[in-house]
């Protein structure tokens, strides 16, 4: 992969799970998930296997239709807080794939919502095995919010997957929402 794809910001899926579901495991869902192959030790060694957890971060890529995207995977483990994984599609990599136009919306970019809608099948994978507290998706997504401060004024620019009980105990949030399986996904236009 060229380096170039890595320069800019990051189209992420952060999941935020609770300290009781080990990091390991999610990961090892992860490399099992259809459209998604990895892991590798650094940008570079798309062959070399990694030793799990030897690093907190690791490479792969998402398939997107034809396109192959390069994702960094980021693991953090909280002490006594939420355990996180994150993947990071850069923004570099969009501008080799698609027709991309910053800002990163889907209006600017329709090809975009495709992205989205991996990434929400990605979140449903890694939660009928890792029911996560919450899924977040977007532009530089991770760390912006957690389950327990979500409000209405969050759903604005991100899109949401929580479970169905996490959404009736907020009340509502959005107009725009689907339900699949367990999960409600918040959508923004």
């Amino acid at each position: 992969m060229e380096e170039t794809i890595w320069n800019g910001g990051f189209y992420e899926l952060t999941m935020e799970f609770s300290v009781a579901i080990k990091l390991q495991h999610v990961v090892q869902t992860l490399k099992k998930a259809p459209h998604f192959s990895g892991f590798w030790r650094n940008r570079t060694a798309y062959h070399e296997e990694p030793e799990l957890f030897s690093s907190d971060q690791l490479y792969g890529y998402l398939l997107v239709d034809d396109a192959k995207l390069p994702c960094l995977i980021s693991l953090l483990e909280g002490e006594g807080q939420s355990n996180w994984l994150d993947i990071s599609i850069p923004q570099g990599a969009f501008s080799k794939q698609f027709d991309y136009k910053y800002p990163l919306t889907i209006e600017n970019n329709e090809w975009l919502n495709k992205v989205r809608s991996y990434f929400v099948q990605l979140a449903q994978h890694m939660y009928a095995s890792h029911p996560f507290l919450l899924a977040v998706i977007g532009e530089e997504a991770s760390g912006y919010i957690t389950a327990a401060e979500l409000s209405t004024e969050h759903i604005k620019h991100f899109t949401f997957v929580m479970s169905r009980e996490t959404y009736k105990n907020l009340g509502k949030l959005h107009d725009v929402v689907e339900y699949v399986d367990d999960l409600v996904i918040c959508y923004t236009e």
